[in-house]
């Protein structure tokens, strides 16, 4: 049984709020691709917020590309870089 598009994605986010929260250096290129395979507004207010400059300049690109608009001040942040 295939699960269902909104389980899968939803499982994907949790681990990269997971492996954003143990802040390994090592992660941040899956962590980069897996925003620009599945990401939405989401995932790059998380990066955005999290603490880390190579996630926030990642989801600026991705913001950008798409025609979003990054707004400066304080956003959503579920999870800090490193803050397990």
């Amino acid at each position: 049984m295939q699960p269902r598009p909104c389980a899968r994605y939803e499982a994907i986010e949790n681990a990269l709020y997971a492996f954003i929260g143990i802040g390994r250096a090592e992660i941040i290129h899956e962590l980069v691709y897996a925003l620009n395979s599945v990401g939405d507004k989401t995932m790059v207010e998380a990066y955005l917020n999290c603490g880390n400059t190579e996630l926030s300049n990642a989801a600026r690109d991705w913001a950008t590309r798409r025609g979003y608009p990054i707004m400066p001040g304080s956003g959503s942040a579920p999870v800090g870089w490193g803050s397990w």
